[in-house]
């Protein structure tokens, strides 16, 4: 095998939570290497499709051909990206989600290199990746021998890797070792999820009321889907409780990334579950996780959180806050019942070692 560094390129299409989940697998790549981030400049729409559509159609048909398929492609690359491309041909593309899965694939055939995906890309075949990642409750049944399924999204919030930002973030806001602090994260209306106001602050205040019991302190972070009507209600309960959040971020006005920050300075974890990555964070960063249970926006079907939620449940990684069950877990989380790092780490090494 070469002693030369892997030469690696990590597709995105700007979504953080995607390529949080693209640098989690980079971060267990054992082998020495470097790594370049090219952003996809193309956004869900017809066009997106219609690169879909061509992509897949080469992919299983050998029509129309690599070139046109990867010139109409090229127009969403910068240029600086693509001669970096070219004069540093990668060994391997890593990406996750639907809009830079027909990228990846061509670019694999471009630079005839290997290449992984995490989550399942919309109607892309499957073989077209040497490794697919992807969440137990995401498996159809009969995937090629190149799947791999895992309770969790892979993610860069390992707990070994996030201490010095743990360290930067108290001392930036005032948090005090010593001290102990619960965090909660807030989300939002989803497809899948309803985000009732006045359920999740009634939650939130219970939670505050157990901190007080428990002599915890409050880290509470909101997220880009949360709606302007509940972060004003949520501003209201922090002036009532204001000696017991100890940080309040309210996404909106403050757009930036604590997360690991946060993950790393509280033990304890809520999360509301319209959130599968957020939640895969916590775990990842073995922090003991509960998930705030929120309405469905389907009563009579059961959908991917549902199922998510159940392996979790299965394994004894989290706990579910709901209006009928609130319990604060005492039981640390242990991060030897999490098989999921092991399993990409073995997984993704294996693949690189035929890269030579």
């Amino acid at each position: 095998m070469t002693s030369n560094p892997l030469k690696i390129i990590v597709l995105t299409e700007g979504k953080p939570g995607h390529l949080s989940q693209s640098m989690g697998i980079v971060d267990l790549i054992d082998r020495e290497k470097t790594i370049q981030t090219i952003k996809v400049n193309l956004e869900l729409s017809a066009e997106e499709s219609i690169l879909r559509g061509l992509t897949g159609f080469h992919t299983m048909m050998g029509f129309p051909s690599l070139k046109s398929a990867w010139q109409r492609a090229c127009k969403y690359i910068s240029n600086d990206d693509l001669t970096f491309l070219n004069e540093k041909k990668p060994d391997l593309i890593i990406s996750a989600g639907t809009i830079p899965s027909s990228f990846n694939i061509l670019m694999k055939r471009i630079y005839n290199c290997k290449n992984v995906v995490a989550m399942r890309p919309s109607l892309m075949p499957l073989s077209a990746f040497n490794l697919a990642i992807l969440p137990k409750h995401d498996l159809k049944g009969n995937e090629p021998p190149s799947v791999i399924s895992t309770l969790t999204s892979p993610n860069s919030c390992r707990h070994e890797l996030i201490k010095s930002e743990g360290i930067a973030f108290s001392e930036k806001y005032g948090l005090h070792s010593g001290e102990k602090y619960w965090a909660v994260f807030l989300g939002g209306p989803s497809k899948v999820r309803q985000f009732p106001v006045d359920y999740v602050i009634k939650t939130l205040r219970t939670i505050v009321e157990k901190a007080i019991s428990e002599n915890a302190k409050l880290v509470i972070s909101t997220s880009r889907r949360t709606e302007k009507e509940f972060d004003s209600q949520l501003k209201t309960l922090s002036d009532d409780f204001k000696d017991q959040i100890a940080f309040l971020q309210i996404y909106s006005q403050m757009p930036e990334s604590t997360t690991k920050g946060i993950l790393a300075t509280c033990e304890t974890v809520f999360i509301t579950e319209d959130s599968v990555s957020m939640v895969s964070e916590s775990l990842w960063a073995n922090r003991t996780t509960s998930v705030i249970e929120l309405p469905s926006q389907s009563q009579n079907r059961t959908d991917k959180i549902d199922k998510f939620k159940k392996n979790l449940l299965d394994e004894n990684l989290i706990t579910v806050i709901s209006e009928s069950n609130f319990e604060i877990p005492n039981r640390p989380a242990n991060l030897s019942e999490l098989n999921d790092i092991k399993v990409i780490r073995n997984s993704v090494n294996s693949l690189i070692k035929s890269i030579v």
